[in-house]
């Protein structure tokens, strides 16, 4: 239950924080053939108002949703580049499956967050941050920083808590800060205990100051 839960949360992306261009009215079907051919010929716009069509339908058909997840991911809409990137690591959202690889999931989380998507930014971040290593540590807060800077409430949470300075640097204790800060930072694309394995490990290492 709790991970449908979290699947569908992330359908809600870009439609509680970020909205879009959401239906106003209820299409007729030669409407929606229509939209569906400048949808197959690249307009991005068609695609995402299929998308929202098929998301705000009672019976939702998961199928359709996550077909134009893709279709917007391939068009290189950063937040539904972010959604597909997702779902590639989890294997799959709100129940319909894909093939799972977090590698090239994470890739395409990347690509959103250059593309200056806060969420993503937020994720590929706190990714970076799961490390022993200054300069990785450092990456992280770029991102994470900038999504702040886009008024993303968990990443300036996280920004405070820090309390960041080039003047002090990356230590072992800021780094602590910042594991600190993204666990608790209610981001609703994070699950909770993520990332504690590799947690585990790294305090068992020196802490390297690069």
């Amino acid at each position: 239950m709790k991970n449908r839960i979290y699947t569908w949360l992330l359908f809600l992306v870009g439609i509680v924080a970020y909205p879009q261009g959401e239906l106003k009215d209820e299409p007729n079907l030669q409407t929606i053939k229509k939209m569906e051919q400048y949808c197959r010929e690249g307009k991005s716009e068609a695609c995402e108002k299929l998308y929202y069509y098929y998301f705000y339908k009672e019976d939702k058909d998961g199928e359709k949703i996550m077909y134009y997840i893709k279709q917007l991911s391939d068009l290189k809409r950063p937040k539904y580049m972010f959604m597909w990137g997702v779902a590639m690591n989890e294997g799959g959202l709100g129940g319909v499956k894909i093939k799972e690889d977090f590698v090239e999931g994470m890739k395409l989380i990347k690509q959103s967050a250059d593309l200056d998507y806060p969420p993503a930014q937020m994720m590929i971040g706190d990714f970076l941050c799961t490390s022993n290593e200054a300069k990785d540590i450092r990456r992280g807060l770029f991102y994470i920083n900038n999504a702040c800077e886009s008024t993303y409430q968990p990443a300036c949470y996280v920004m405070d808590k820090v309390n960041y300075t080039k003047q002090e640097g990356v230590t072992k204790e800021l780094r602590d800060r910042v594991w600190e800060g993204l666990e608790n930072c209610n981001d609703p694309y994070l699950r909770p205990n993520r990332y504690d394995l590799a947690k585990e490990q790294y305090k068992k290492r020196k802490f390297v100051n690069n």
